[in-house]
């Protein structure tokens, strides 16, 4: 987030333009879910979504000294989830393709620095090639679009989704936005802020049509909206490049702004800090440990409850108590140490986790929303 409020300060110049977009966003998150507060991995690549469109913009812009941040954000998305393997090499070539006609590239460009970015997210990936080729291509490749595409108004509700709750309200945000960053580019005098704000629009533009794209073929279910809260980064975007390009305000204005959204920003539950998502945890596990008396706990998962077998594993590792799914199927999810052996099976206390609990049944414990039983 600091990087990409330090790329538009490039632009603008002005510490009153960025204290306001600033202001923006920190509103902009206590009004949404926990992006920043949270350590779920859907909302954590909110920031890195929104450093790839920033410094793309400016890339794209002729600001190629930038490039190093466009390769930061893009290493992060890439190794955060498959699905950015499809954002990421069209942005950065959009950002590339624009500052070449830009003849910006002529430019002293910082590829050392680059390189040096980029190197170190391509090593992970090419010591698991040579120790395990093909590695994980032919699944990336394959990633998505097994329940076939979905129509054009489903598609068009997900992408909203994800700029309000309202599908009305969405849609006058949604052009708000882009309307309101198209007419400032165009009233803006030539410079380097409007080719910016061109830039920046385009981006999103970009990349709400790459979403679209995205929903129709590699989203399988859209119910799952999980998949989508990276988006959320157009808006703000859209938003902070609004707030910093309606020109200089007094200082006393800026001020109250800032105070003001400091204001929102502290009593909003989606910006405190929550380190235990699931707070009934160490309860949990006490009970499972009990119910197990030193043997390996084996579960028999429901598959709407997988959320919460994540939890219970990842932490039955910090505590010592071994927890195995007895399906091997779920080995993507866990790995295929968290799947149970023979010797688990054998010698494990088999345990059963649904999002129900059957009639006559008694809970040995209850995990965000889900039953052990």
């Amino acid at each position: 987030m600091a990087l990409s409020l330090a790329i538009l300060h490039t632009w603008t110049g002005a510490w009153r333009a960025t204290a306001l977009s600033g202001s923006a966003a920190l509103v902009f998150f206590a009004v949404q879910p926990p992006l920043l507060a949270s350590a779920w991995m859907p909302h954590l690549y909110v920031a890195p979504f929104l450093l790839l469109l920033t410094a793309g913009a400016s890339v794209a812009a002729g600001r190629v000294a930038h490039l190093p941040a466009l390769a930061l954000a893009a290493g992060l998305l890439v190794h955060g989830h498959a699905g950015f393997l499809f954002f990421v090499p069209v942005l950065v070539g959009a950002a590339l393709f624009m500052a070449w006609r830009a003849s910006a590239l002529t430019q002293r460009v910082p590829w050392a620095a680059t390189g040096a970015v980029v190197g170190v997210f391509l090593l992970p990936i090419a010591i698991n090639l040579l120790l395990h080729w093909p590695g994980e291509f032919s699944r990336y490749f394959g990633y998505g679009g097994k329940q076939g595409l979905h129509g054009a108004g489903a598609t068009a509700g997900f992408v909203l989704h994800f700029w309000a709750e309202r599908t009305a309200l969405a849609v006058v945000l949604f052009v708000g936005l882009f309307g309101g960053v198209a007419a400032l580019a165009r009233w803006q005098p030539a410079g380097p802020p409007r080719r910016f704000l061109g830039a920046g629009l385009a981006m999103a533009a970009l990349a709400t049509v790459l979403f679209a794209g995205y929903a129709v073929r590699g989203v399988d279910d859209l119910e799952q909206t999980y998949v989508g809260h990276f988006s959320r980064a157009v808006p703000l975007l859209l938003l902070m490049l609004l707030v910093a390009g309606v020109g200089a305000r007094p200082v006393v204005l800026v001020l109250a702004v800032v105070v003001g959204a400091l204001g929102i920003a502290s009593r909003s539950p989606a910006l405190a800090s929550n380190p235990e998502h699931l707070p009934e945890l160490p309860r949990v596990l006490t009970a499972l440990s009990e119910h197990a008396a030193g043997r390996p706990v084996v579960v028999d998962v429901q598959q709407e409850a997988w959320p919460a077998f994540t939890s219970i594993v990842a932490y039955g590792d910090r505590v010592g108590q071994r927890i195995c799914a007895r399906d091997e199927r779920w080995r993507f999810l866990v790995t295929r140490e968290h799947i149970c052996t023979a010797d688990d099976v054998a010698q494990g206390r088999p345990v059963r986790l649904t999002t129900y609990l059957p009639v006559g049944s008694t809970a040995v414990a209850v995990v965000d929303g889900a039953y052990l039983y």
